[in-house]
C-alpha cells in the first residue's frame, strides 16, 4: 500500500518557516515504523508553499496513494480541509487520516488519530463521512478559494497578475487611505457589498463615489436591490477583516459588478483583505482575473453616512 503524509505550509507571520518543520521530522522518522511491503512518501509543503495545489496534485497522481496523512495544527485547519477536497476530487475513495497537534477534522477525515505514531493504523481507515468543508480547494489547481489576507498575494503569483505591495498605517476609511498612501480616491477601489435579489454581490467602485441602488437596480434588471447588513456576509470573508474585503468575488463565490468610472484608470488599488494594506494592480489584469460586469451604478458621494461595509 502507498501512504502519503504531509506537513502543512502555514505558519505565523512573525515566525521563520523552519519552526514550523518540526511535524515533518516527525513523519520522516514514522516511516521507518511501518511495514517493509507498504511505500511511504513524505512531503514537506512548507517547501512549496506558493505551489501547494500544483505539489498535491503532482504527489496524487504520481505516488497513486491509497492513503493520504495529515499533520495538523489548529492555526492550518482551513488548509488540511482544502488539501482534503483536493485530494478527493484527483482521487475519489482515497482514505485520510489527520493527527498532530489539532486532530479535530472528525468529519472531513475518514479517521483522526490522537498521537502521529498511530499512524501506522493507516490500513484500518474507513469512510466515516463525506468532505464538508464549505472553502473550495486550492487556487493553483484552477478551483475557487477562500483566502487569509497574506496568502492573496499568492494567489496573483499563482495567476500571473503583477502587483504593487503598499503597507500603510491602520485606516478605515478610503479617505483616510489615500491620504495615507497617496492615491487617488478614483483609483482607490473600494467594495460594497450589496443583496441583488436576495443574492450576495460586490460592488466596486471608485472611493470618492458612492453606490446609488436605484441605478444598480435598472442596470442589473433585478426586482430588489440593498445593501448588506455585516451579520448577512462576514461568514463569507472568514480570513478578512470586516470592511477589508478585496474585490475579487470569485474567490467567495460571489458577483462582481465594476462601475464604469473604474474602468477608465490604469491601475487600481483596493484593500488586501486587512486595514493595513493595500495591492494595486492594474485594471486590465483586475479585469481578466475577475471579469466582472461593467454597469453605470456610481454618483458622487461620501458613502461613509450609508453604513455600508466597504474598503
Amino acid at each position: 500500500m502507498n501512504v502519503l503524509l504531509l506537513s502543512l505550509p502555514d505558519y505565523f507571520e512573525h515566525m521563520p518557516p523552519v519552526a514550523i518543520r518540526m511535524p515533518n521530522g516527525a513523519l520522516t522518522s514514522l516511516t521507518g515504523n511501518v511495514d517493509p511491503h507498504h511505500r511511504v512518501a513524505v512531503a514537506d509543503l512548507i517547501l512549496s508553499h506558493r505551489r501547494v495545489g500544483e505539489t498535491v496534485t503532482r504527489l496524487v497522481r504520481e505516488f497513486d496513494p491509497a492513503v493520504v496523512g495529515l499533520s495538523v495544527m489548529t492555526f492550518q485547519r482551513r488548509t488540511a480541509g482544502r488539501i482534503i477536497d483536493l485530494a478527493r476530487t484527483l482521487k475519489p475513495g482515497l482514505k485520510i487520516v489527520v493527527g498532530g497537534y489539532d486532530p479535530s477534522l472528525a468529519p472531513e477525515a475518514d479517521e483522526e488519530i490522537e498521537n502521529a505514531h498511530n499512524a501506522t493504523d493507516n490500513e484500518s481507515a474507513r469512510a466515516k463521512h463525506e468532505s464538508r468543508w464549505p472553502l473550495p480547494a486550492l487556487a493553483a489547481c484552477g478551483m475557487e478559494v477562500a483566502m487569509p489576507t497574506k496568502k492573496l498575494r499568492e494567489f496573483l503569483d499563482v495567476q500571473g497578475i503583477p502587483y504593487l505591495a503598499i503597507s500603510h498605517a491602520v485606516a478605515y476609511t478610503a479617505k483616510e487611505i489615500a491620504a495615507l498612501t497617496h492615491i487617488s480616491n478614483k483609483e482607490l477601489a473600494k467594495t460594497v457589498i450589496v443583496k441583488i435579489d436576495g443574492a450576495l454581490a460586490m460592488a466596486v467602485l471608485p472611493a470618492s463615489y458612492e453606490v446609488d441602488l436605484s441605478l444598480l437596480r435598472a442596470a442589473t434588471g433585478a426586482r430588489s436591490v440593498s445593501l448588506a447588513k455585516e451579520s448577512e456576509f462576514k461568514d463569507r470573508f472568514p480570513e478578512c477583516e470586516i470592511g477589508a474585503m478585496p474585490p475579487l468575488g470569485n474567490l467567495y463565490g460571489m458577483a462582481v459588478y465594476v462601475d464604469d468610472t473604474l474602468t477608465t484608470d490604469k491601475d487600481i488599488a483596493f484593500n488586501a483583505g486587512s486595514h493595513n494594506e493595500l495591492l494595486q494592480v492594474s485594471y486590465a489584469d483586475f479585469e481578466r482575473l475577475v471579469n466582472p460586469k461593467v454597469l453605470k451604478f456610481s454618483g458622487l458621494a461620501d458613502v461613509e453616512s450609508l453604513g455600508a461595509w466597504h474598503l
